[in-house]
């Protein structure tokens, strides 16, 4: 990737190749054709990397003749996946690499958005950056704001209509969206395979700021996601969302965050406030949450493998 990039009239140069990298694992065929279709349009090659989904699904995924199809074998967790994908389209000489998850649609300008944004902050930072979409959630129509992590409150960077304010400073990018150029991979490293599920992004997006490579949101780049599996209501005052997941990702979820205490190039700010949010929701968790029993117990597992720094896969639990 060459360091002199010249933007002229929001011209993409001719050497920018950007491979997007989908990581799948039984997904809802007609959600994920959504997905494929929505992108397919805006990057140069789609690579899906499946963690051992059912046989039928890659039947089905290789009829449509729009990716090149990487099969893992078994479900090696999102990191592992990730890293398999990314090592193919470094090989294959990509500028770019955009990551996405099965059940995320980018709206048709999601792509040329970011790239025009990561290349305009190139220049004017003289340095490369990673840069990722505002995220929609249609199932609540709610728009997410970027967040920078103080000491005692989180910051929250919206999205204003009609302002000149594109690109938001951020601590936090998720993975669907993210795009990241081929050459801070290789000064970052790729993806913490041992995290196998959650907080993969946000541990890479933590180590990436360590290396001096900052994090921006672009509100002009717009992607449709689902954060959790499942948005509960509970009745406290004005009403509070909590999004819910299953007790697998429960697991991950606590152990994940408890390794991330540990390591030196985690904001001191972030911790701060996520013990704080894991108390919180130990306690939402124990009141709301249905399968209460078998979420608890996954969660203390979480938190003592956390603690010991025990490497876990999914059929050892």
């Amino acid at each position: 990737m060459k360091d002199n990039f010249i933007i002229t009239n929001n011209i993409i140069p001719d050497d920018i190749s950007i491979f997007c990298i989908i990581v799948t694992h039984n997904p809802q065929k007609t959600a994920f054709k959504k997905t494929l279709n929505a992108v397919f349009t805006q990057v140069k090659q789609v690579v899906v990397v499946d963690n051992d989904s059912d046989p039928k699904f890659i039947e089905w995924l290789k009829a449509q003749k729009k990716c090149v199809i990487i099969e893992m074998g078994l479900n090696a967790g999102v990191g592992a996946a990730q890293n398999r994908g990314i090592t193919w389209a470094q090989n294959r000489g990509c500028s770019h690499i955009l990551l996405m998850d099965q059940d995320s649609v980018p709206y048709e300008d999601m792509v040329a958005n970011l790239i025009l944004a990561s290349l305009k902050l190139r220049r004017y930072r003289d340095q490369s950056v990673v840069v990722g979409p505002r995220i929609f959630d249609p199932r609540i129509g709610k728009n997410f704001p970027f967040v920078r992590f103080g000491y005692w409150f989180v910051k929250r960077e919206v999205c204003i209509k009609g302002t000149d304010k594109k690109y938001r400073r951020t601590d936090f990018l998720i993975a669907s969206g993210m795009l990241i150029p081929v050459s801070v991979f290789k000064q970052v490293g790729l993806m913490n395979e041992d995290f196998f599920i959650d907080n993969v992004d946000l541990e890479w997006g933590f180590r990436a700021q360590q290396y001096g490579f900052p994090l921006y949101g672009v509100c002009d780049a717009i992607l449709e996601h689902h954060l959790g599996d499942k948005v509960v209501e509970v009745k406290l005052g004005q009403g509070v969302r909590i999004y819910q997941h299953p007790p697998l990702r429960q697991y991950y979820m606590m152990r994940n965050r408890i390794i991330l205490y540990k390591k030196t190039y985690s904001p001191s700010g972030w911790v701060i406030q996520d013990f704080f949010r894991m108390i919180l929701k130990l306690i939402f968790v124990v009141l709301f949450f249905p399968d209460r029993s078998a979420n608890i117990v996954m969660i203390y597992k979480g938190i003592r493998d956390g603690f010991f720094g025990i490497e876990h896969r999914t059929s050892e639990i």
